[in-house]
């Protein structure tokens, strides 16, 4: 006669976990209309898989993208969002991340290039007189730190000599 058999005894077997995969979609976190904070960026990421382990941290890190050289930690925790500061305006960063387990330290994220915000530009020396006239002067400063955004126009306020006075209004141009 024909027919099934009856079952084996049960066997039980699991696989042993591994690093996390590389998180995916890292990404300037900036909400549509949220202005942007000079020298800063927010950066999120997308939780990987874990394999199978617990997800214990994310290793976030930058190089300057014109000088190269080595990537340097800027944030090693449990976030999957960071706001990165300390970035000169006008300079390409580039930002990868990875996350890591009890079994150690998945691959990177993919590369992000992101730049540095501008800024309003630092303040300039003090005005030096190159040449008086009785009706004129003619004056000269160094260029301030412009910080990312081409200076476009500057302010000189002329007062009397031993006048305390603050800019109105009407002294903007």
């Amino acid at each position: 006669t024909e027919g099934t058999g009856p079952w084996s005894h049960v066997a039980f077997y699991s696989t042993a976990a591994s690093v996390p995969s590389a998180p995916e979609n890292i990404k300037d976190a900036r909400q549509e209309g949220e202005e942007a904070v000079a020298g800063k960026v927010m950066l999120e990421w997308g939780t990987p898989s874990c394999n199978g382990s617990q997800i214990l941290a994310y290793v976030l890190e930058q190089q300057d993208k014109v000088r190269g050289g080595t990537f340097e930690v800027v944030y090693n925790g449990p976030e999957t969002r960071f706001m990165v500061g300390g970035l000169m305006a006008g300079t390409t960063y580039r930002f990868r991340v990875k996350a890591s387990n009890i079994v150690g330290a998945g691959e990177y994220s993919p590369v992000l290039d992101a730049a540095g915000v501008a800024a309003v530009p630092a303040i300039c020396d003090a005005p030096m007189l190159v040449k008086a006239k009785a009706t004129a002067l003619s004056l000269k400063w160094n260029e301030p730190d412009c910080r990312g955004s081409e200076v476009r126009a500057y302010r000189v306020l002329l007062a009397e000599a031993g006048k305390d006075v603050e800019p109105t209004k009407k002294d903007e141009i």
